[in-house]
């Protein structure tokens, strides 16, 4: 008995290692694949982004509910911007896609740094001029998604 529990650690054991072990992105197709997710993923926080933008220009927004969602849409963008920077594209062409992404990901994450900054000043009504920033961002975003869909 006590044989088979050590055979079955064991195997255990090593699956768990076996997974571990996988490669971040196999081949271009996966790393195409991810990148395309990674767009999707950030559409949430730079349309959350726009929504507020779009509330707070019109006056429909209040200071501490603004402050407090502008950071978490931040925060959502910083994760998913950190979770690509860890992916290493496996060639040529996919160096290009990281780069592409990469940028497009900077650029939304510095747009919702500036919206946070003007929520946290309390310039609630200059956050509509955020408005169709972060929507030309957005439809990038769409727009790197479905080209990059595998």
């Amino acid at each position: 008995m006590r044989h088979l529990l050590s055979a079955v650690a064991v195997l255990v054991g090593s699956a768990a290692l076996c997974v571990g072990c996988t490669t971040n992105s196999p081949g271009t197709m996966g790393y195409e694949s991810r990148a395309a997710t990674t767009a999707e993923r950030m559409i949430s926080p730079v349309a959350t982004g726009q929504l507020l933008a779009e509330l707070g220009g019109r006056g429909n927004l209040l200071g501490p509910y603004a402050k407090t969602a502008t950071t978490n849409a931040l925060d959502e963008a910083d994760t998913i911007e950190s979770g690509w920077d860890q992916i290493q594209p496996p060639g040529p062409r996919s160096e290009r896609t990281k780069t592409t992404l990469s940028r497009l990901l900077q650029r939304s994450t510095d747009a919702l740094v500036d919206l946070r900054i003007a929520a946290r000043k309390g310039d609630l009504e200059a956050l509509g001029r955020f408005t169709r920033p972060l929507g030309r961002l957005a439809h990038e975003l769409e727009r790197f998604q479905e080209r990059h869909l595998p």
